[in-house]
């Protein structure tokens, strides 16, 4: 009864450490007003979420149920999640998302099943999600997105596809994707980027690409990229940087380009930062780079930033 005060109260909102039994205990108390629910904690060893058919969350917005032993959602079809715009179940088990096809999503904003054993995202381009904005697959074991292609996420901003296997992103080339702010595909496979040069991401202000395996940046000669704050090419396998000199990055200010094998960086001498508020510049650790002088010829250009060069 405590416990109930307090969740009816709003005094609770966050739940930690929870295991089968006090996840079905609390599905049975009565919380038919409750519109956000967070189950977290390392300790959380909930496996079963069937209980959710039991409980009276109607109005419930924004679910999260993170650091668990999850592995089956199929309870999700059966819940009439009218109003849910936030769904989060990170870090669990969760290896099949085919049930999505069987919910509706009108009202949601953000899903996000970052650090589960996910294979395969077909689904995606099966189901409507037209008020999405937030999408989160990192750290799963994803090689394929061709399905991306036919999702009809119209108002997506964020997506997250961190740590995965994928090698081919030219789904991307989308024009769902028109709207994106921030594209994270840090380490992946990816050796090819000319598709990023298909669609002119006119909102983009984070692109993440570290820990990939591309040796070939012409794209930024190709595609203006006017709101760009930050840009991580860090840890791949780039010589050659000419090409951000026809670069167009109006407003960037954080170009991380260390552990390449960059073999002469006065070619970011001539990039046109003129007009540029850059804060931070990492070129450390590029084994064929002399860097010999490169502190002072950057400050002259470049007064407010931080530049690395260290080896």
């Amino acid at each position: 009864m405590e416990l109930e005060k307090k969740i009816l109260s709003c005094e609770i909102k966050e739940l930690y450490n929870m295991d089968d039994q006090k996840f079905q205990d609390l599905c049975k108390i009565n919380l038919k007003n409750l519109e956000e629910l967070g189950i977290y904690g390392k300790k959380s060893t909930i496996t079963n979420i069937d209980s959710l058919s039991e409980s009276s969350f109607l109005n419930l917005k924004d679910l999260s149920i993170s650091n668990s032993k999850i592995e089956n959602i199929n309870i999700l079809s059966k819940m009439p999640f009218k109003n849910l715009k936030t769904l989060i179940l990170c870090d669990n088990n969760i290896n099949n998302i085919d049930i999505l096809g069987d919910v509706s999503f009108y009202h949601l904003t953000k899903l996000c099943f970052e650090g589960n054993k996910i294979c395969n995202i077909d689904i995606l381009s099966k189901v409507p999600f037209p008020n999405l904005t937030n999408l989160n697959l990192s750290k799963n074991n994803i090689s394929d997105i061709k399905s991306l292609a036919q999702c009809t996420f119209n108002k997506l901003e964020y997506l997250n596809l961190i740590g995965n296997n994928i090698d081919n992103i030219n789904p991307l080339s989308s024009q769902c994707f028109t709207n994106i702010k921030n594209l994270l595909l840090a380490l992946n496979k990816i050796i090819d980027i000319n598709v990023l040069s298909k669609v002119y991401f006119h909102d983009l202000e984070e692109l993440d690409l570290e820990n990939n395996l591309i040796n070939d940046i012409d794209v930024f000669s190709k595609v203006p990229f006017k709101k760009l704050l930050n840009l991580n090419l860090k840890g791949n396998n780039i010589q050659f940087i000419d090409a951000l000199n026809q670069a167009t990055f109006t407003n960037l200010q954080l170009l991380n380009i260390s552990k390449n094998s960059i073999q002469n960086y006065f070619s970011l001498l001539n990039i046109p930062f003129k007009d540029i508020l850059l804060l931070y510049v990492d070129l450390s650790q590029n084994i064929k780079m002399n860097s010999f002088g490169i502190n002072s010829h950057f400050q002259n250009l470049f007064t407010k930033a931080l530049i690395k060069v260290d080896n």
